[in-house]
């Protein structure tokens, strides 16, 4: 069967799909961005200490 066929065949699954991706792609994202925020907090306490 080909792929293309298959978003037409079941869309509900390929919506959940769709919907997982986005779902953990928002999570990756903020992890990331929380990430960053606490790097920079430490960087500026570290040079608060030197």
């Amino acid at each position: 069967m080909p792929v293309s066929w298959i978003p037409y065949k079941y869309p509900s699954t390929y919506m959940v799909h769709a919907r997982q991706l986005y779902k953990s792609l928002q999570l990756i994202i903020s992890g990331w961005a929380e990430n960053l925020k606490a790097e920079r907090c430490i960087m500026l306490h570290s040079d608060d200490v030197l």
